[in-house]
């Protein structure tokens, strides 16, 4: 088998077209033997359906979008696609993209049967982006206002300090704290003492 490149249609992304190692000839056969192209091919070679064509010896899907603008996609087979979604996600003009990018660039120049399941499928599944891609975002909380309280320990906050290594003399290993809130005293006593946390909750009255 000869090394040559997939030829890229009109307007084709130059990135999303990758070197295999195949000939025209190989790339034909592929697309003779492949089940999933099977409809296709014969809808090409009956003329049942005008979207589908051979030309050249390669089976095309000829799509025509709203504006009349028209597409010639190469029908891939099984074995190739993963060559095609590889650099149309993870290439170095492409940047690990989301499905509808990655998609979006596989479009312009290929076609198979299921191809968008394939691509959701290959993108969710790649290790990268499994690592490093953000699962979820916790919303921000909303901002309101602060209660004005007047009574000390109407609300009170606790620190708990655990495991203490080693333990206190009497085997104590947590420390719990507790901090009014909105009393000035105290958390100008806690807040502006010289001595560090860990000596101050020691200290403290409240520990146990």
């Amino acid at each position: 088998m000869k090394s040559s490149q997939v030829k890229a249609t009109k307007g084709q992304s130059p990135q999303i077209t990758p070197l295999i190692d195949l000939g025209s000839e190989d790339v034909t056969i592929l697309q003779e033997e492949d089940s999933t192209l099977q409809r296709a091919m014969t809808a090409a070679k009956d003329k049942s359906d005008p979207q589908f064509q051979v030309q050249r010896g390669f089976l095309y899907r000829v799509k025509v979008n709203k504006q009349g603008q028209t597409t010639k996609q190469l029908a891939l087979p099984a074995g190739l696609r993963q060559c095609v979604m590889t650099p149309a996600h993870a290439g170095v003009m492409s940047g690990h993209q989301g499905v509808h990018r990655t998609l979006e660039r596989v479009v312009k120049s290929f076609w198979w049967l299921g191809m968008s399941n394939d691509v959701n499928n290959f993108c969710h599944s790649c290790d990268i982006c499994q690592r490093t891609v953000s699962k979820g975002r916790t919303p921000k909380v909303p901002l309101r206002k602060k209660a004005i309280i007047d009574t000390p320990f109407k609300r009170v906050a606790v620190d708990l300090v655990s495991e203490i290594f080693p333990a206190s003399a009497r085997g104590h290993r947590y420390i719990r704290h507790p901090v009014p809130r909105g009393d000035p005293v105290d958390e100008h006593l806690y807040n502006n003492s010289r001595r560090s946390p860990g000596q101050h909750l020691f200290s403290s009255r409240h520990t146990t």
